[in-house]
C-alpha cells in the first residue's frame, strides 16, 4: 500500500492488469502507452479499485526523449519511485531478420534500448527508495 509505481505498455493486456492489480493494492501509479483515450479509462478505473493516486502519460517508447522525461514527469507526480515496470513492446515479426533494416532498428530501439533509457533514468530514484525493476518478457 502507498507504493508508487510505474507501468508502462498498460493500455491492454498484462500491463493494463498489473495497473489493476496495483490500484487494488492501494498503490500511486503512473501508466503510459500510446493510446490517451485507452489510458484515461484505465486510469479512471484504478481509481475506482482504489488506487492511492493514478495518472497517465501518453507517448511513444519510440522516442527515447520521451522515454527519458516520462521517468522524470512520473517521478514528479507521485513524489519519488519504487517500482518500475517495463512491460511495452513493439509488435515484432517472427520473420524479424527477413525484414528490412528499418523494422530491425525500431524494434531494436522499442523492444531494447528504451527499457535502458527507462531504467537509467529511474535509478536514482530507485535507490532512493530501494525500489524494484519489473521486466516482462510476452508476446501475449
Amino acid at each position: 500500500q502507498g507504493k508508487k509505481v510505474i507501468v508502462t505498455g498498460a493500455s491492454k493486456g498484462i500491463g493494463r492488469e498489473m495497473a489493476y492489480h496495483l490500484a487494488k493494492m492501494g498503490a500511486h501509479v503512473v501508466v503510459t502507452a500510446r493510446s490517451k483515450e485507452t489510458l484515461q479509462k484505465v486510469v479512471s478505473h484504478c481509481l475506482e479499485l482504489g488506487a492511492a493516486s493514478a495518472h497517465y502519460i501518453a507517448g511513444t517508447m519510440e522516442d527515447m526523449t520521451f522515454a527519458e522525461q516520462f521517468v522524470a514527469q512520473a517521478g514528479k507526480l507521485m513524489g519519488g519511485l519504487d517500482m518500475l515496470i517495463l512491460n511495452h513492446i513493439t509488435n515484432t515479426s517472427l520473420n524479424l531478420f527477413h525484414d528490412d533494416i528499418h523494422h530491425v532498428r525500431k524494434s531494436m530501439e522499442v523492444n531494447f534500448l528504451s527499457y535502458v533509457v527507462l531504467t537509467v533514468a529511474a535509478l536514482p530514484m530507485l535507490k532512493q527508495s530501494n525500489g524494484s525493476i519489473v521486466v516482462v518478457s510476452s508476446l501475449a
